[in-house]
């Protein structure tokens, strides 16, 4: 008897270690990842960006600015979301909804390049583009005292 409660002592006693090895080694690797989290995310640029394709997008879903990086005078492209080239008007496609099933049937049947070229055909707002949108303007920051190095 005394044997059967000793192996069942050695037997907790080895779940014990085992669990704490692990809860060691899973703390180590959170600890680890935190640390190099902790630091802020920089971006780092030896010039200011010459052209709008090369500065760095924000926006907040209505207005949106392309940042160029200066840095005793800042460039920032604006554009906001109600101004483009064209008139308003209605891009729903009545016909959309009805077209629906067949493309849900081909993605089932496992024909996904067909079920998009049906969408595309049948789905897509009228017209299928919509005129491009169209700066606001540039926001000029000039920083009084600021050396450009």
């Amino acid at each position: 008897m005394f044997a059967i409660v000793a192996c069942g002592y050695w037997y907790f006693l080895k779940q014990i270690m085992r669990y704490l090895i692990w809860s060691s080694i899973l703390f180590l690797c959170l600890a680890i990842q935190a640390s190099a989290v902790d630091r802020d995310p920089v971006l780092w640029y030896r010039h200011p960006a010459q052209r709008s394709g090369d500065a760095l997008p924000i926006a907040n879903g209505r207005l949106g600015g392309m940042v160029f990086g200066g840095i005793a005078q800042e460039r920032i492209q604006l554009n906001e979301d109600t101004i483009w080239n064209g008139k308003k008007r209605d891009r729903l496609n009545p016909e959309a909804l009805k077209a629906l099933p067949e493309v849900r049937r081909l993605l089932f049947a496992g024909k996904p390049l067909e079920a998009e070229a049906h969408e595309e055909r049948t789905m897509m707002g009228i017209p299928n583009r919509q005129p491009p949108y169209q700066p606001l303007g540039d926001l000029n920051i000039i920083v009084a005292g600021a050396e450009c190095h």
